[in-house]
């Protein structure tokens, strides 16, 4: 996106905040276009403050004009008081006052003008339509954090994530509503335009296929249709995915239906994020009878992308809070979106939003063990495609390029700036597959770290190979691996005894004192929960570590750090078995 007028303006006065002045200040260093109109922007103030300074006021003949009028009107009034006379005013008081005086009017003039300047929400609504648009007409895909929050008669929250995969242009959809440890609460899948699948593991064991609904304008506000408790919001949210066009969710297109209706209130403002960066806020509120209903939209000012939508719903007994906010928007190849469309053989997760089935809609995929022998194919190939790009120390940062031909999906490594091949894998999954794992990899870590391939620090390796264990736990959380075959579940464990070796031979070279016991944990955890931990306590080593603490801070988490490792492994021989108990009493009569 170019640097708007106002940026460059703002530039140049130096009244950006530091991170839209970084940003700036980068883009001019490559874009042509932005260096050329801000140089016009400094040359016309050049030569409009150059013609100021030149400007003479008072000119010569006004000034000789005006002495000659005081003259005459000085000698009438001291014929008229001769006893006394008037004293006569210098011509550089004269000229000064009148200059004053200008400079005042200029900048009094100049003042109004600037704080006359009103943000009109229509304008906003405008560019972010605009933006939007052209950003979904491509493949996309779409994150989100989801918190309902109840705020009074009792405050209850509850925080899923969501995830939109689409093209437009093929109708191919996914959505994915999950909770924070993975465990899916609602699913949607459209592979062509003529079959959809949805999943609800409140309701049923099974995803139901059902005939292509009729798409028809859904307004955010009838998630209060069914009440205002979480429970009914959440259950009305997932409704709402399900009815509303299967299309990326618009941020623009709730806020301008209710811009547009009578009895609406819409303001915009100009307001700062907690880290400083400009935004435009958007508020449109709704009064009824029983209730009042205020959508709020936040977008980054600069560009117009979508940060926040937020609605608020508050009767006399209750107030909740259901917001939208934007994790990563980001464009995406058809080969991504081929690869998520297809829903997966599911096994059921715990919650309790309930919803009713609709008529149409049959079981397609019945929930039920999968022998040992037979393979559960998306989630093998999805193994297979993680497993191929671990050997190419993708998962590590390592830069890679992915092709085919006829023997397979070609992994290459590639090495430095110069980007040439010096060593390649094959495998027989698809490259659509290989793709969507590769994504998966390139996901950015949490907000202030950073894992550089190329810091070869003790503990910057430890994180590396802690985050790509956390990675699998999200992808393949406790419900999939646990149906897997054995097949992939050998591969998902030999990743991980990798990535757990690695990590321990890392943080061994650190020399913590005093971390030879390990801390007894209370329960044996799963690996998926022991790795979350683990990444999250090597992070708050380096945050330690960089404020120099006491030593017997850096040795408690030191026996957390080699707790964590311990149960990672020992969780996945406990599985291991288990599975394989499982899978013997299967197959007796």
């Amino acid at each position: 996106m170019h640097c708007t007028d106002e940026e460059l303006l703002l530039h140049v006065d130096g009244e950006l905040s530091a991170l839209t002045e970084r940003r700036v200040k980068n883009h001019l260093k490559s874009c042509w276009r932005c260096r050329t109109r801000l140089s016009q922007y400094e040359e016309q103030i050049h030569r409009l403050t150059t013609r100021m300074d030149e400007w003479p006021f008072p000119p010569p003949e006004w000034s000789k004009e005006a002495k000659q009028r005081l003259e005459r009107r000085l000698q009438d009034f001291e014929v008229g008081f001769s006893e006394s006379p008037s004293p006569r005013f210098p011509q550089w008081a004269v000229r000064g006052a009148l200059a004053a005086a200008l400079i005042l009017c200029l900048g009094g003039g100049f003042l109004w003008m600037r704080q006359s300047r009103q943000l009109r929400p229509a304008e906003v609504i405008a560019q972010t339509t605009v933006l939007e648009r052209t950003l979904y007409e491509q493949p996309v895909h779409q994150k989100f954090s989801v918190k309902i929050a109840q705020i009074r008669p009792v405050a209850k929250a509850v925080s899923t994530e969501l995830e939109i995969w689409c093209d437009r242009g093929s109708g191919k959809f996914a959505s994915r509503l999950s909770e924070n440890g993975g465990a899916i609460k609602h699913a949607l899948w459209r592979p062509s335009v003529d079959e959809e699948f949805v999943y609800r593991p409140a309701v049923s064991r099974s995803v139901i296929r059902r005939s292509p609904h009729r798409e028809t304008p859904v307004r955010l506000v009838s998630l209060a249709d069914n009440g205002l408790e979480v429970e009914q919001l959440e259950a009305g949210f997932m409704q709402w995915l399900e009815s509303r066009s299967w299309t990326p969710i618009s941020f623009a297109s709730d806020i301008s239906t209710w811009s547009a209706e009578d009895g609406t209130i819409v303001r915009a403002e100009r307001v700062h994020d907690e880290q400083g960066s400009p935004l435009f806020r958007i508020t449109a509120e709704r009064k009824s009878r029983r209730m009042v209903a205020v959508l709020t939209v936040e977008v980054e000012s600069h560009n117009y992308w979508p940060r926040l939508q937020k609605l608020r719903f508050e009767t006399p007994e209750q107030a909740v809070d259901f917001s939208l906010q934007t994790t990563s928007i980001r464009p995406v190849r058809p080969a991504e979106i081929a690869s998520v469309v297809y829903p997966p053989d599911l096994t059921p997760a715990t919650g309790t939003t309930a919803a009713i089935p609709r008529r149409d809609e049959v079981p397609a995929f019945p929930a039920q063990p999968a022998p040992d022998d037979i393979d559960n194919e998306p989630a093998s190939a999805e193994i297979e495609a993680h497993y191929a790009l671990h050997k190419a120390g993708a998962c590590l940062g390592q830069a890679v390029r992915v092709s085919q031909d006829s023997d397979g999906t070609w992994i290459w490594k590639l090495a430095g700036e110069s980007g040439a091949q010096v060593e390649g894998f094959t495998t027989p999954v698809a490259i659509e597959h290989v793709l969507g794992a590769l994504a998966d990899l390139r996901e950015a870590p949490p907000v202030g770290i950073q894992l550089p391939a190329e810091d070869s620090r003790p503990l910057a390796v430890a994180l590396r190979h802690a985050w790509a264990m956390e990675r699998l736990a999200l992808r393949f959380p406790r419900e999939r691996s646990s149906s897997m075959s054995a097949g992939s579940r050998r591969l998902l464990a030999l990743m991980l005894r990798e990535h757990a070796e690695a990590a321990r031979k890392a943080y061994s070279e650190l020399g913590m004192p005093a971390a030879a016991r390990a801390e007894r944990l209370p329960a044996p955890p799963d690996w998926q929960q022991s790795a979350s931990d683990l990444f999250a306590s090597l992070a708050r080593l380096q945050e330690l570590l960089q404020v120099q603490p006491a030593s017997d801070d850096l040795a408690r988490l030191g026996r957390t750090i080699d707790s964590r490792m311990q149960s990672i492994v020992a969780a996945l021989s406990r599985e291991a078995r288990q599975g394989a108990a499982q899978r013997g009493e299967s197959r007796r009569p």
